[in-house]
């Protein structure tokens, strides 16, 4: 008998996508009830340089907001970021990009480019675009 639980280097498969679209519904309703803005508010108003750290998983980086998809500040990177215009100082992802599909990337690029200012920095970390 196959086994419907999914390997978390199967990320590809039918199944795991719509697993993940599901928990990613779920988690955002329930972040919405619960704060979610309000910490990111937290943060931006107690941090003079604002470094945002997209698709964290368990790598939580120090004076950074720390997000990803099924964590505790989750944020869609193929959606609209909720910051305000020319607010983030530095953008870090690392093994992230690669995990979404081309239009997703370039719309996460505009995206990053209209939350940066004007004097910021994205980096990103990826094997390979292919």
């Amino acid at each position: 008998m196959k086994s419907w639980l999914v390997e978390k280097t199967r990320r590809e498969g039918l199944f795991y996508k719509n697993s993940i679209f599901l928990k990613s519904a779920i988690q955002k309703l329930m972040h919405f009830k619960f704060g979610i803005n309000k910490k990111i508010e937290n943060y931006l108003a107690q941090n003079k340089i604002v470094k945002i750290h997209f698709g964290c998983g368990t790598s939580m980086l120090n004076g950074f907001l720390n997000t990803d998809i099924f964590g505790a500040i989750p944020i869609d990177v193929t959606k609209n970021l909720p910051f305000p215009d020319k607010s983030i100082d530095v953008i870090f992802s690392n093994h992230l990009v690669e995990h979404i599909q081309n239009r997703q990337f370039i719309f996460f690029m505009k995206e990053s480019f209209r939350v940066l200012k004007d004097s910021g920095i994205q980096i990103i970390g990826t094997p390979s675009l292919d």
